[in-house]
């Protein structure tokens, strides 16, 4: 009975320790890819997620400069933060791409670079709404990357577009890459003038702005358009998308609604009567949109 007794009594301190050094332990570091204990403790306590993303797009630059505010509802702000950012070159350091970091208007100094993550400390975090604001350079390449830069052969014309599909919108910018994290997405995209773009919803181009201090209108670089898209339905990471280049838009379905909108390559492509080699398609309301269009745009590269 004693021995029983004892087997007992370690079988129940063993139990009690490995649960007190498990995963729940918000000092323990995130592994790498989003686990499933992750993934299941920020759906339980990450709500009304939304990304309002500012990037700027030059001819033939390497990366794209962005700067991303992040709001979400806590309900549980005595864990840390954990947003996904991969560097997929083995010789790039993710924390030199990432800049300015700040949550709730304080700046964060210890933020925590570990195994494609960013670690936000919980004491920069409080119940309810909170707001995550950090500066990123993400890269533009021709293969390898989520943001690919299409050359056409024929005119040297140079197209962008991105492709998260399935885990990589966190190499482009950091976020909650989980499909069931969903969240809203608005977009400022800064680009050459000559350039068209198109996102998963409508856009207008804006010659200014005032939201610098003491409302000073303000104007984008010599030779660039601001582009700012509405805000999206609910999408996961994933289904958010862009493509901008010197590209030909139309709108299918009459009348002054939203209807599909097909950007293809300039005249000067067309005209020399061979099959374009890239399309993006936007149907200007992703909430109506199903099946493959269920982001609200979809890019082909032929």
């Amino acid at each position: 009975m004693r021995l029983l007794l004892l087997t007992l009594t370690v079988l129940l301190a063993c139990a009690a320790s490995s649960r007190g050094s498990g995963r729940d332990d918000s000092s323990a570091p995130p592994e790498p890819g989003v686990g499933r204990d992750l993934a299941r403790s920020r759906a339980t306590h990450y709500r009304g997620v939304r990304y309002a993303l500012n990037l700027t797009l030059r001819l033939g630059a390497e990366f794209l400069d962005g700067d991303i505010r992040i709001s979400l509802t806590l309900d549980n702000p005595s864990e840390d933060l954990v947003l996904d950012w991969r560097v997929l070159k083995k010789d790039a350091e993710a924390r030199g791409r990432v800049s300015e970091i700040t949550a709730n208007e304080r700046a964060v100094a210890d933020a925590r670079f570990v195994n494609d993550h960013i670690v936000i400390p919980s004491a920069y975090l409080r119940g309810g709404d909170n707001v995550l604001r950090l500066k990123f350079r993400s890269p533009v390449s021709a293969s390898g990357s989520a943001v690919t830069r299409y050359i056409d052969r024929e005119d040297k014309s140079e197209y962008v577009y991105t492709l998260f599909v399935p885990s990589d919108a966190s190499t482009a910018f950091p976020c909650f890459d989980q499909p069931d994290l969903k969240a809203r997405f608005t977009l400022r995209l800064t680009t050459p003038e000559s350039w068209r773009v198109v996102s998963n919803t409508d856009s207008h181009v804006q010659p200014e702005f005032d939201e610098t201090s003491g409302g000073h209108p303000q104007s984008p670089p010599a030779g660039m358009l601001w582009h700012w898209f509405a805000e999206t339905e609910p999408l996961s990471t994933y289904q958010f998308a862009f493509a901008a280049g010197p590209f030909v838009e139309f709108k299918e379905g009459g009348g002054d609604g939203p209807g599909k909108q097909t950007a293809t390559p300039q005249p000067s492509v067309l005209k020399k009567g061979r099959r374009s080699s890239l399309k993006a398609v936007s149907d200007g309301n992703a909430s109506k949109a199903s099946g493959g269009d269920a982001f609200g745009m979809r890019v082909f590269v032929r």
